[in-house]
């Protein structure tokens, strides 16, 4: 009798633990999935600048992310319940970031887990030693972090989420780096900058290839200074697209060399933007600034540029670019305006070129979610552009500004384009701009 009451208990035990994974919430759809996972991107960025930082402090340096993992204690499908889980305030770490990254330190590259719990602005960094994490109380969630998840205790909730009932029932779920980089960084909004009020001058290294600037702003160095990565740096030379570096870091990058006095440094862009930076710069003397990424196998600086400085004067590189390749308000290079100041997802080009698309709520997030307000108002920046740089007149801003659902599509055809719009709370604004062949 003792035996099968033992037996008993344990399966009511058994029973228990699995329990909620067999009521677990139905999995996402891929559009809720997409926009679920772009509501943590600001709590995201907040992590990677304290990483930043963290690193810094250590002397870690060429940081690439493998990994990014959020753990919650509830499955969160909406930008609501996500901001309502980072601000509920308690000691029991309600959610939890993880990014798994390597770093060199010193000569060595070595592999790191940085934790951070925004609720408690708690965080860490923990080294790994061979092949061990060594993560103090999280040691637990190694398989977690390397992608390796026990069927005997985790239930996939879609090809996304992951609940783990051994670790007291927490989900787990894997951000896509490469959406993340581009979402964030085709949210800034990328207008020319004022003149600085900074004197350019040459520094006196043996090279006198890299410049700096007499405020703290920008960092002098030699070529044989060891950098930090995300330094911020000036760099000159006459470019050189027929020797260049390629690299992977989420996103594809080549890089073209400048070269001054036998020094040659690499200029970091897009691969998909390679092409108009060497339309416009092929054969010239520059002077740009960027952050120091890495050191190439060559010895080679590599920096991801971002400014032309001319003089006292700094201009956005792609700013710089789409006034080359804008074309005219007869012939809009609708490819060029997709392609250096677009997502892809807000603002997307026809293949061939004859029309662009804007769209607030590409994922179809919330209302008055994060994910929502991040597209609209990246969105709305775009609509004020275009419009200017089509010549379009102010009243048809407001136009679209005033537009309700019940009004269903607006249209409007001007000389050389047509533009087409509608609106709704839910979907936000979407519009067309045709040209008129």
């Amino acid at each position: 009798m003792k035996k099968k009451s033992i037996s008993f208990l344990l399966c009511i035990f058994m029973l228990l633990l699995f329990l909620p994974t067999v009521f677990a919430v139905e999995p996402l759809s891929s559009e809720e999935v997409v926009a679920q996972k772009r509501a943590w991107y600001p709590f995201i960025k907040t992590c990677e600048e304290k990483l930043n930082e963290k690193a810094k402090s250590e002397s870690l340096q060429d940081i690439k992310i493998d990994r990014i993992i959020v753990e919650s204690v509830k499955y969160l499908t909406t930008e609501n319940e996500v901001n309502a889980a980072i601000n509920e305030k308690k000691f029991v770490p309600n959610i939890t970031i993880y990014i798994h990254f390597s770093a060199i330190h010193i000569v060595k590259v070595s592999k790191y887990i940085y934790t951070y719990m925004p609720q408690n602005d708690y965080e860490n960094l923990y080294n790994e030693t061979s092949s061990n994490l060594t993560v103090s109380n999280y040691n637990t969630n190694n398989s977690i972090l390397s992608g390796d998840f026990d069927p005997s205790f985790c239930t996939f909730l879609g090809d996304e989420y992951v609940y783990n009932s051994a670790l007291s029932g927490r989900y787990y779920i894997a951000l896509d780096i490469a959406d993340y980089k581009n979402h964030i960084s085709t949210t800034v909004d990328p207008t020319v900058s004022e003149p600085s009020t900074s004197e350019v001058k040459s520094s006196s290294t043996a090279s006198g290839f890299l410049s700096k600037e007499t405020s703290d702003s920008s960092a002098s160095l030699s070529l044989s200074t060891e950098y930090t990565k995300g330094q911020e740096i000036i760099i000159s030379g006459k470019t050189d697209f027929n020797y260049f570096y390629t690299y992977r870091d989420g996103l594809k990058y080549k890089c073209f060399s400048l070269t001054k006095n036998g020094e040659r440094v690499y200029a970091s862009v897009r691969e998909d933007l390679y092409d108009y930076y060497k339309n416009a710069f092929q054969n010239h003397s520059l002077t740009l600034k960027g952050t120091y990424e890495f050191t190439a196998e060559d010895g080679s600086p590599v920096v991801s540029v971002s400014t032309l400085v001319e003089g006292t004067k700094e201009t956005n590189l792609r700013s710089y670019l789409w006034t080359v390749n804008k074309g005219s308000v007869k012939n809009p290079n609708f490819k060029a305006y997709a392609d250096l100041k677009g997502d892809g997802l807000v603002l997307s080009a026809a293949k061939d070129g004859q029309s662009i698309t804007i769209d607030s709520n590409p994922w179809g997030a919330a209302k008055g979610s994060q994910a929502y307000k991040l597209d609209n108002d990246f969105a709305l920046l775009m609509i004020k552009e275009l419009n200017s740089e089509l010549g379009l007149p102010d009243w048809l801003y407001t136009e679209m500004m005033g537009t309700r659902a019940l009004d269903g599509r607006q249209k409007e055809v001007f000389d050389y384009v047509t533009v087409i719009w509608s609106y709704h709370p839910d979907s936000g604004i979407n519009i067309l701009y045709r040209k008129n062949n």
